[in-house]
């Protein structure tokens, strides 16, 4: 029974707190669930991500989040330097035992345009448009007028018409990005995305009306060499959706060994640490070999329910690949934004 409950708490706050939206602790590796501005901003013609998250694993239900998403980019022009980057990302989240599942299905569009050629210096505007659904199993419901006489009675005592609910929804954002430096050996980034624009209904009850509440998202992040094989990489996120509040600052120490410098095998070593505040001690490692990338982490729970969770947080793997088509992309006039490593083709 005591799990039963714990079970049902997590539950109602995971809901509440996490709204509609997909929750990632490995934010950077799906910046296009940020920021539309933040498509297709990497070297490269195109990248794969998939994410798994596990959340809570001692209940007898974890929640679990699937994120896939797909990014390339075409420059416009011979010489204006600018280009356009598009992706599409799906997004599935499952909690608790009556299986509320959120689902999310988003086209990106962001256009990016070079301000100064030397610094890389990229002001991009991102737009998005898609569908969400949301769907929970009523069967599997537990009402407080079910306990009768210590034993739980079959029906709700309440007419459930409808258990799924499915709408558009749309977002934008706009991001800054460059290199800084005589040698350009520095990167940084900054962005906004707002997500939720036309308030979309929010509710099962068809006599009722909700509105979702839009979401904010603030981040920023800066890269810098440290020697010929060391890096140092600083990011943080803010997100807000009225009444949730998140921060999550954090970084990487990069290490590149010395026979790969000339990217011949293109290997990089990273080891990070990330504070949510007022949540969870976020432990990263991550292995960046030819043009595939793998990270694994790992949620601490610091917070209060810690007293619910048995101290158990979440795990979570990405996997990525990016690379560059074989037919002419006209590469040679698209100066790439970057915030990781540079990627060349002869890196695999």
């Amino acid at each position: 029974m005591k799990k039963l409950i714990n079970t049902f708490l997590l539950t109602l706050i995971y809901s509440t707190a996490n709204a509609q939206d997909a929750h990632l602790s490995q934010f950077y590796e799906a910046n296009i669930l940020r920021n539309p501005a933040l498509t297709g901003i990497f070297s490269g013609d195109y990248r794969i991500n998939v994410q798994y998250r596990n959340q809570w694993s001692t209940l007898s239900v974890p929640f679990q989040t699937m994120f896939c998403s797909a990014e390339s980019k075409k420059s416009i022009g011979k010489e204006s330097g600018d280009f356009v980057s598009y992706g599409l990302f799906a997004a599935v989240d499952k909690a608790g035992t009556i299986n509320m599942n959120n689902s999310q299905l988003y086209g990106m569009l962001n256009y990016n345009k070079l301000l100064e050629e030397y610094h890389y210096t990229y002001l991009s505007f991102g737009f998005s448009g898609g569908f969400i659904q949301r769907s929970f199993n009523a069967s599997r419901m537990i009402l407080d007028n079910q306990y009768q006489n210590g034993n739980i009675s079959s029906s709700i005592g309440e007419s459930i018409t409808n258990n799924a609910l499915t709408h558009y929804d749309m977002g934008t954002g706009i991001s800054l990005n460059g290199a800084i430096g005589k040698e350009n050996k520095a990167n940084y980034y900054i962005g906004v995305g707002l997500y939720h624009i036309n308030k979309p209904n929010e509710t099962f009850r068809n006599e009722s009306f909700v509105k979702l509440n839009q979401k904010w998202s603030a981040h920023a992040g800066f890269k810098t060499n440290i020697g010929n094989n060391l890096s140092l990489t600083a990011l943080v996120n803010y997100t807000k959706q009225a009444p949730y509040e998140e921060i999550v600052i954090g970084g990487f120490i990069n290490f590149k060994p010395i026979s790969t410098i000339n990217y011949k095998n293109h290997i990089i070593l990273s080891l990070g640490a990330f504070s949510r505040i007022n949540d969870a001690y976020i432990g990263v490692v991550k292995c960046d070999f030819k043009k595939y990338a793998i990270a694994m982490s790992y949620d601490a729970t610091n917070s209060t329910l810690k007293n619910y969770n048995q101290g158990f947080g979440a795990y979570e793997i990405s996997i990525s690949w990016r690379g560059f088509y074989k037919f002419p992309n006209n590469r040679a006039m698209m100066r790439c934004p970057r915030f990781e490593d540079l990627f060349v083709p002869d890196a695999y």
